[in-house]
C-alpha cells in the first residue's frame, strides 16, 4: 500500500497523473444526512492530503540525505529510528522497513539514489 501511495504522490507532483486515491477519488465528500446533506470539496474541509504529500517528500529528502555515503538498508533504517525516536520491535521493523524499502526503490527509479555492491552487500548512495 505504501508503494502505491508513494507512486501516486510522486506522479502527481510531476504532473504525470491526477491525485486519485481514497481522499481525492471523487473530489467531493458528502457531509450530513438526508435533506441536510451537502457535497463539499475535500480542499474545503480536509487539508490533510497536501500535508501528507509534503511529509512524503520530506521523508524522501531525509532518506536521500542519509545516503550521502554508501549505506546498507539496515543502516538507513537504524538512522531513521534514531532520528524519529522510534522503538524497534518486529512489527515496527516489518512496517517501517517495508516503507523505507519503497522509498529506496523509488529513489533508485527516479535517479536520486544509486545501488552499488561492495563485499557482497547492497549499498544505497546518492546519485
Amino acid at each position: 500500500m505504501s508503494t502505491t501511495f508513494m507512486t501516486g504522490v510522486f506522479m502527481t507532483r510531476r504532473g504525470l497523473a491526477k491525485p486519485i486515491g481514497s481522499m481525492t477519488q471523487y473530489d467531493r465528500i458528502r457531509v450530513g444526512r438526508g435533506s441536510d446533506s451537502q457535497y463539499l470539496h475535500y480542499s474545503d474541509i480536509v487539508p490533510l492530503a497536501q500535508y501528507n504529500i509534503d511529509k512524503v517528500l520530506e521523508i524522501a529528502d531525509i532518506i536521500t540525505g542519509l545516503c550521502r555515503t554508501p549505506q546498507t538498508f539496515e543502516s538507513v533504517l537504524q538512522q531513521l529510528f534514531r532520528r524519529f525516536d522510534l522503538v524497534m520491535d518486529f512489527e515496527q521493523y516489518a512496517l517501517v522497513g517495508s516503507t523505507v524499502r519503497s522509498y529506496l526503490a523509488w529513489g533508485k527509479d527516479t535517479g536520486r539514489l544509486q545501488v552499488i555492491f561492495d563485499d557482497h552487500r547492497l549499498l544505497w548512495q546518492q546519485a
